[in-house]
């Protein structure tokens, strides 16, 4: 088996020298690698937004959408509500204070993050009532104020 080049040199001095070139190569690859990722970085046009106003931005294009849309079925699976719900926990007290406000076809999204359904059996296709329980789940757990 061939000895590598640096084990070669016998002197402490010689060593060292090897040694700091190639930290100094080894340092100018980094710098070149963290260069081209910050290249292709700034290149991505990633939005920074908080996620109250990313939810507030996918709600209203989903209720934009819904207008026509015939089925609850269909309402739930825009890729507005879905990526509301891949939001996660995150997303669930602005669910909440929007049914507050103004009750809609939420529910599915809660239940989805969530795993629970507080709502009631005989509940079923009544938005308000349906809305109420969530509410008042949300107070119960502390998620509202």
């Amino acid at each position: 088996m061939p000895v590598p080049k640096y084990l070669e040199y016998s002197t402490a001095g010689a060593r060292t020298f090897f040694f700091a070139e190639f930290e100094q190569e080894r340092n100018l690859f980094e710098d070149i690698s963290v260069r081209r990722q910050r290249r292709r970085l700034a290149k991505c046009k990633i939005k920074s937004e908080s996620v109250q106003a990313r939810f507030n931005r996918l709600a209203e294009e989903w209720k934009a959408e819904v207008s026509f849309v015939p089925s609850t079925l269909d309402m739930v699976l825009l890729p507005s509500y879905q990526k509301i719900i891949g939001m996660g926990w995150g997303a669930v007290p602005f669910i909440l204070r929007e049914l507050k406000e103004q009750p809609h076809h939420w529910f599915w999204a809660l239940e989805a993050i969530t795993g629970i359904d507080p709502t009631s059996p005989e509940d079923a296709g009544r938005i308000s009532r349906q809305a109420e329980a969530w509410i008042a789940w949300g107070y119960q757990k502390g998620i509202l104020a």
